[in-house]
């Protein structure tokens, strides 16, 4: 096995110098020795963090001050103010930013920014920003716009965002430079508007991690003698003697489901580059062919193969009777209750279902819940699709900012300095992490026997955008090395692709136009009609005409149009 277990501990960085305040004078920035390195997982997919680390040094009693930074980090010459207008966090395990907590006091003494912070209900917060931006008035240096890149697009086009990759090269070297070392290439493309603009930043997964996958039931899978499927005929061998075996949790009744999901979009991702479809891409029924044409996967003989394969998998009693109506609560009990043979989420969470089961409590660092791999089929033979996904910490530079270049340089910084990112992801060293002699970077188990966790010093996940990097998904998991070889297996053996269109943040005047008319009936009318060729309620060799009939009744032929016209520009 790949030595997993260490962690990078140079990221080359050809960067030039950071100024000072404005256009003043700076000294360029360190390269530090460290690596950059991990936090728990993001939202949405937020995974429990591990109850334990590798060491077993412990932990001081209380959180030291900051060190003394030098000054060649600084950003500034004179302690500068910036006001940032965000949400409280996504989740109850983050606490709210503010200048009480380690990270962001790190921050301010690393950057010599001092941040006056504005911090809003994340439940209602759209709509305050929303209004905060329709006002105009009252604009923080930096505002965090949310979910919605239309809200902050049209804030940018009535003039009160910064047009930030205008000066994209000079203001966030960083960003860039770890761009290019992901070769995350369409990050950039994904935030700039038809007409050139790019109004925010925004947090994104590295493109190769933490997929969603199919995740088997290890004490079934051994108990039946059972391998990992690599094909869909496996993967449905393997459901079929889940079921053939009958009571496997061993409590009197037939009451086990071989595969179950808490939203078909899971399924959708997990299968559809399995029959040849592209995933994690928004509005995904749209793709290029080898001439260049824009085509659609909603009613093509991929996805008719790809429901007739579900609902072959639903008619057989292998895929759960409730998957239309599943959420993420309903099939936690499931798995607790012990009556889950596979399910269909995001990888990490093999650790987090399986911590439930009774094995689980009482085995909390072994393996439950078995990583899977992507199936191939007639339609690919070796599928798994890139995610490059921006979302949900959408954030930019308000035209009110006295200093819009010190503020975007500080995001640079937050988002992507090496010793910052370690900082964010691995806490303090000595305290939270040690350097081993290997040189890899190892968590430090609480002394008190808790979970490990740098949460409560702000780090982790935060307020603002950041980068979701492997090592974030990967460092507090030392204690799993049936996780973390079964999750480079997937890198390691599988080729990554490109989506063939580019996910853009916005579309030219007669783009969007044919959009509002069609895009969200089009996309609940192929939502219902999925929904029923699955659990049978409609035929596809009967139906599927009809079916097709009535998605270019809702603009379908226009919609190809529309993605026609986004390849021909940004190919």
């Amino acid at each position: 096995m790949k030595k997993v277990l260490a962690i990078l501990l140079c990221l080359v960085l050809a960067i030039g110098t950071l100024s000072a305040c404005g256009a003043a004078g700076g000294s360029e920035a360190p390269k530090p020795a460290e690596s950059e390195a991990a936090s728990s997982e993001a939202k949405p997919e937020s995974e429990a963090a591990s109850s334990e680390a590798a060491s077993e040094a412990p932990a001081e009693e209380s959180t030291p001050e900051p060190a003394e930074p030098a000054k060649d980090t600084w950003l500034c010459d004179e302690k500068t103010t910036l006001t940032v207008y965000t949400w409280e966090g996504t989740s109850s395990t983050m606490l709210p930013p503010s200048n009480d907590l380690y990270f962001w006091q790190f921050m301010e003494d690393y950057t010599n920014v001092h941040i006056e912070w504005d911090v809003q209900s994340y439940d209602n917060y759209e709509t305050l920003v929303s209004a905060k931006l329709t006002g105009g008035v009252d604009l923080p240096d930096i505002i965090l716009v949310g979910r919605n890149l239309d809200i902050a697009n049209e804030a940018g086009e009535n003039g009160l965002l910064v047009d930030l990759g205008a000066n994209w090269n000079e203001w966030f070297p960083y960003t860039n430079a770890y761009l290019e070392k992901t070769n995350n290439t369409n990050y950039k493309k994904a935030l700039t508007n038809a007409d050139g603009t790019q109004y925010v930043l925004a947090s994104q997964a590295e493109p190769e991690e933490n997929h969603i996958m199919a995740c088997f039931n290890t004490k079934w899978m051994q108990e039946l003698g059972l391998e990992i499927p690599k094909t869909i005929e496996e993967f449905e061998a393997v459901l079929q003697a889940f079921k053939d075996a009958g009571d496997l949790n061993g409590n009197g009744a037939a009451d086990e489901i071989p595969l179950t999901t808490d939203n078909l979009d899971q399924i959708r991702a997990y299968l559809d580059p399995t029959f040849g479809i592209e995933a994690y891409i928004r509005e995904a029924g749209f793709q290029v062919g080898d001439d260049g044409v824009v085509y659609d996967t909603y009613t093509n003989d991929n996805e008719k193969a790809l429901f007739a394969y579900l609902n072959g998998l639903y008619s057989k009693g292998l895929l759960d009777a409730e998957v239309t109506t599943n959420t993420r609560d309903i099939v936690m009990q499931k798995v607790t209750a012990e009556r889950v043979g596979c399910f269909i989420f995001y990888c990490g969470f093999a650790i987090t279902y399986g911590a439930l089961l009774p094995e689980g409590q009482a085995d909390p660092t072994g393996e439950h819940y078995t990583v899977g791999v992507p199936l191939a089929s007639e339609w690919n033979e070796n599928p798994y699709l890139l995610r490059h996904e921006s979302y949900g910490t959408f954030t930019g530079v308000t035209t009110s900012c006295e200093n819009p270049e010190l503020a975007a340089k500080w995001l640079d910084v937050l988002m992507a300095e090496p010793w910052v990112l370690q900082t964010r992801v691995c806490g303090i060293e000595g305290q939270t992490y040690e350097v081993a002699a290997d040189g890899s970077l190892q968590p430090i188990a609480p002394a008190d026997g808790s979970t490990w966790t740098v949460n409560d010093l702000g780090c982790g996940q935060i307020a603002l955008p950041y980068f979701q990097t492997k090592e974030s998904l990967t460092f507090d998991k030392v204690i799993y090395p049936w996780f973390l070889a079964e999750y480079q297996n997937i890198r390691d053996n599988y080729e990554f692709k490109n989506a063939s269109i580019t996910r853009v943040p916005t579309f030219t005047p007669e783009e969007q136009e044919v959009r509002d008319l069609y895009w969200t009936d089009l996309e609940a009318s192929w939502k219902e009609y999925r929904d029923k060729f699955i659990i049978g309620e409609l035929d596809t060799e009967k139906d599927w005409d009809a079916y097709k009939k009535t998605l270019d009744g809702f603009g379908l032929q226009e919609m190809i149009g529309v993605y026609q016209s986004v390849y021909d520009r940004t190919k």
